[in-house]
């Protein structure tokens, strides 16, 4: 089985995935909700000129998209704040 990294993925500007659909001027929000759900850490991640996927979004008026963008950021906020109270109470 081959195991895909996203993250890995980057074009010579380090855009991910995300960077090139959103610029893509496509407003397909699924796409965008499935792979944040396979990797999260594409959220925050910024290409040469340091945009993020949600700067992308709005800066190319993907209304949809940027919703979407900001959902999911809110629940991968959460998610890190509960690893994060994890790992102090487990270090305790």
């Amino acid at each position: 089985m081959i195991l895909l990294c996203l993250d890995q993925l980057l074009t010579p500007d380090n855009n991910t995935i995300l960077h090139v659909h959103i610029r893509a001027s496509t407003t397909d929000k699924v796409f965008v909700r499935e792979i944040l759900n396979m990797c999260p850490f594409l959220l925050p991640q910024t290409n040469t000129k340091g945009e993020t996927p949600l700067y992308m979004a709005a800066r190319y008026c993907h209304v949809r998209i940027v919703k979407a963008l900001n959902k999911h950021a809110k629940s991968y906020d959460r998610q890190q704040m509960r690893d994060f109270e994890s790992d102090v109470v487990r270090d305790s």
